[in-house]
């Protein structure tokens, strides 16, 4: 049975920063994968435009300045639309950290003040037995 003042706060807040770190390990989960998904997606991207451009080159170089225009272009708009897809799920995953952040504070002060309120506690208990025991009356022990 636990003596704490602030048990049931505590017991909360301690659930709560398990949920949130849960949330946000799922979160990092999810942003590694995106983040694996868009660099094998540039890659594949890069090779197959590669390919394409070199083909294009076979043709004449009319050809191959148009091909690697528009290959260009459609890179681009595929790097930018991976890029904004990881940065999304960065800006998800960085605030359920700092929800988890602020749960680990939250827990510290709770924490904090149970010290100060024991301290408090025990320093009563101490001055009580002190005043009951003839105002501090030391006793002197000698030694031989």
């Amino acid at each position: 049975m636990s003596n704490l003042a602030s048990k049931a706060v505590l017991t909360n807040a301690l659930e709560d920063f398990a949920s949130d770190a849960h949330t946000a390990g799922r979160g990092l989960q999810r942003l590694s994968a995106k983040m694996r998904i868009a660099i094998n997606s540039i890659a594949s991207f890069n090779l197959h435009a590669l390919c394409t451009i070199t083909e294009a080159q076979a043709k004449g170089l009319e050809e191959a300045d148009m091909t690697l225009h528009r290959t260009f272009q459609v890179s681009m708009d595929r790097l930018s639309l991976q890029i904004m897809h990881v940065i999304a799920e960065a800006t998800t995953t960085t605030t359920d950290l700092d929800r988890l952040e602020d749960r680990l504070f939250e827990i510290r002060s709770l924490w904090f003040t149970e010290v100060i309120t024991t301290n408090v506690e025990l320093h009563d208990l101490l001055w009580k037995i002190w005043t009951r025991t003839n105002y501090g009356t030391f006793v002197t022990v000698h030694t031989c």
